[in-house]
């Protein structure tokens, strides 16, 4: 930036893990380093370890049908198939839409919303833990 060139970064979202803190962290990080984006869709393409990680779910939202999916895949600026754990389709473009505009309350205000309308859901299992062993 300092030799008058304002880069113009890809980013994905919609992955697994992803959450309402680390949207927000994101727009911040944007903002502190004066970035314009607009991100990507996290894509499971088929040979990727997002595919392999998450086919069950993959194929069950293309009722079981690999080349519907195979047709259905395109270069990530719109969903096909959701990875993400906590949102689906719809809330992720209407995501995508507030990190554009960098609007950390209107985020904000539907997280709680959607705390509330997701109360009943049981939690996530929790990742597996690595447990590491050191010889002495």
């Amino acid at each position: 930036m300092e030799a008058g060139i304002r880069p113009i970064p890809n980013q994905m979202m919609g992955f697994p893990d992803e959450d309402f803190d680390s949207l927000k962290d994101n727009i911040r990080a944007w903002n502190r380093l004066g970035l314009n984006v607009k991100p990507f869709f996290a894509t499971p393409y088929p040979g990727t370890e997002w595919y392999y990680t998450n086919k069950q779910r993959i194929l069950e939202q293309y009722d079981g049908d690999l080349e519907a999916f195979l047709m259905d895949l395109g270069d990530a600026t719109r969903v096909t198939a959701v990875i993400s754990k906590k949102f689906n389709a719809v809330e992720l473009y209407g995501l995508r839409e507030l990190m554009v505009l960098r609007d950390i309350g209107r985020i904000e205000r539907y997280e709680k919303e959607w705390t509330r309308l997701h109360a009943a859901d049981p939690p996530p299992k929790p990742a597996p833990r690595l447990v590491l062993e050191t010889t002495k």
